[in-house]
Protein backbone atom coordinates (compact mmCIF):
# COMPACT_ATOMS: atom_id res chain seq x y z
CA UNK A 1 0.00 0.00 0.00
CA UNK A 2 1.34 3.39 -0.98
CA UNK A 3 0.30 6.48 0.90
CA UNK A 4 0.24 9.91 -0.70
CA UNK A 5 3.10 12.14 0.57
CA UNK A 6 0.77 14.13 2.85
CA UNK A 7 -0.52 10.96 4.52
CA UNK A 8 3.00 9.57 4.82
CA UNK A 9 4.14 12.73 6.61
CA UNK A 10 1.11 12.56 8.91
CA UNK A 11 1.77 8.90 9.73
CA UNK A 12 5.38 9.56 10.71
CA UNK A 13 4.50 12.69 12.69
CA UNK A 14 2.03 10.65 14.80
CA UNK A 15 4.25 7.56 14.96
CA UNK A 16 7.34 9.46 16.13
CA UNK A 17 5.34 11.32 18.79
CA UNK A 18 4.01 8.00 20.09
CA UNK A 19 7.40 6.25 20.08
CA UNK A 20 9.06 9.28 21.69
CA UNK A 21 6.51 9.15 24.50
CA UNK A 22 7.05 5.42 25.06
CA UNK A 23 10.80 5.92 25.23
CA UNK A 24 10.42 8.87 27.60
CA UNK A 25 8.38 6.71 29.96
CA UNK A 26 10.50 3.54 29.76
CA UNK A 27 14.00 4.96 29.07
CA UNK A 28 14.81 2.25 26.55
CA UNK A 29 17.33 4.18 24.47
CA UNK A 30 19.27 7.36 25.26
CA UNK A 31 17.00 9.46 23.05
CA UNK A 32 14.26 9.03 20.50
CA UNK A 33 13.18 12.05 18.45
CA UNK A 34 9.71 13.51 18.94
CA UNK A 35 9.39 14.25 15.23
CA UNK A 36 10.83 12.76 12.05
CA UNK A 37 13.97 14.47 10.80
CA UNK A 38 15.18 15.65 14.22
CA UNK A 39 17.87 12.96 14.30
CA UNK A 40 18.70 9.71 12.57
CA UNK A 41 17.27 6.61 14.20
CA UNK A 42 18.41 3.11 13.35
CA UNK A 43 15.86 0.44 12.48
CA UNK A 44 17.07 -1.57 15.49
CA UNK A 45 16.36 1.29 17.90
CA UNK A 46 12.98 1.94 16.30
CA UNK A 47 12.05 -1.74 16.58
CA UNK A 48 13.07 -1.82 20.25
CA UNK A 49 10.79 1.11 21.08
CA UNK A 50 8.02 -0.18 18.81
CA UNK A 51 8.07 -3.57 20.53
CA UNK A 52 7.76 -1.82 23.89
CA UNK A 53 4.76 0.11 22.54
CA UNK A 54 2.98 -3.13 21.66
CA UNK A 55 3.90 -4.63 25.05
CA UNK A 56 2.59 -1.71 27.15
CA UNK A 57 -1.04 -1.02 26.28
CA UNK A 58 -1.47 1.14 29.38
CA UNK A 59 1.24 3.55 28.21
CA UNK A 60 -0.36 3.79 24.80
CA UNK A 61 -3.69 4.61 26.43
CA UNK A 62 -1.95 7.16 28.66
CA UNK A 63 -0.46 8.84 25.57
CA UNK A 64 -3.91 9.07 24.01
CA UNK A 65 -5.46 10.45 27.20
CA UNK A 66 -2.71 12.99 27.98
CA UNK A 67 -1.88 13.96 24.40
CA UNK A 68 1.61 15.22 25.33
CA UNK A 69 2.42 15.94 21.68
CA UNK A 70 -0.71 18.14 21.43
CA UNK A 71 -1.93 16.27 18.38
CA UNK A 72 -5.15 17.41 16.75
CA UNK A 73 -8.23 15.28 17.49
CA UNK A 74 -8.11 13.66 14.05
CA UNK A 75 -4.51 12.55 14.67
CA UNK A 76 -5.47 11.08 18.04
CA UNK A 77 -8.16 9.06 16.31
CA UNK A 78 -5.57 7.86 13.82
CA UNK A 79 -3.14 6.98 16.63
CA UNK A 80 -5.90 4.92 18.22
CA UNK A 81 -6.30 3.00 14.97
CA UNK A 82 -2.53 2.34 14.73
CA UNK A 83 -2.48 1.15 18.28
CA UNK A 84 -5.26 -1.35 17.72
CA UNK A 85 -2.98 -3.65 15.74
CA UNK A 86 -4.12 -6.72 17.66
CA UNK A 87 -7.82 -6.04 17.34
CA UNK A 88 -10.01 -7.07 14.48
CA UNK A 89 -10.86 -4.46 11.88
CA UNK A 90 -14.40 -4.13 13.24
CA UNK A 91 -13.12 -3.60 16.80
CA UNK A 92 -10.54 -1.07 15.62
CA UNK A 93 -13.09 0.93 13.64
CA UNK A 94 -15.51 0.92 16.58
CA UNK A 95 -12.74 2.04 18.91
CA UNK A 96 -11.66 4.83 16.54
CA UNK A 97 -15.27 6.06 16.34
CA UNK A 98 -15.52 6.00 20.13
CA UNK A 99 -12.32 8.03 20.39
CA UNK A 100 -13.65 10.46 17.78
CA UNK A 101 -16.77 11.02 19.88
CA UNK A 102 -14.61 11.62 22.95
CA UNK A 103 -12.54 14.14 21.01
CA UNK A 104 -15.68 15.84 19.76
CA UNK A 105 -15.45 14.85 16.11
CA UNK A 106 -16.73 11.95 14.08
CA UNK A 107 -15.21 11.32 10.69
Amino acid sequence: MRLPPQDTERFYRIWFALLHYINTQLHLVPSFPAAPGEQDVSPEVTMQVRDALWAHDALREQFLAENPAQLPAADLVQATAYACHRETRREAVGRAHSMARICGRLY
